[in-house]
């Protein structure tokens, strides 16, 4: 599995050595870490809440569909936005796994 940008929520910029820009996505204002997996791509975010906790998120589609065929995974709440990353990491690679597209 490779990953393919790293960006935060709402910065359009890549953060990670050789990574791929998040603008490259077919939504640029989307935000969100893009991982892969041979044809499937996943795309993670730590979004916050209101309340303060941050939400994992997980979309996950085929590399060959648009963007809007994504598929929603929730991958729970967290009380801080570096939980709430690498649960979002860790549910897409088991969506990866377990084929859950």
């Amino acid at each position: 599995m490779t990953q393919h940008g790293n960006a935060s929520q709402g910065d359009a910029r890549s953060t990670s050595p050789g990574a791929i820009p998040i603008a490259a996505m077919d939504d640029p204002t989307a935000g969100g870490r893009m991982l892969q997996s041979g044809t499937h791509l996943a795309r993670i975010l730590a979004v916050r809440q209101p309340d303060g906790i941050f939400e994992a998120q997980v979309y996950v589609r085929l590399a060959r569909e648009p963007q809007r065929a994504e598929t929603y995974i929730p991958a729970g709440n967290f009380a801080t936005e570096a939980e709430a990353w690498e649960a979002a990491e860790q549910r897409a690679k088991r969506a990866f796994d377990e084929h859950e597209f």
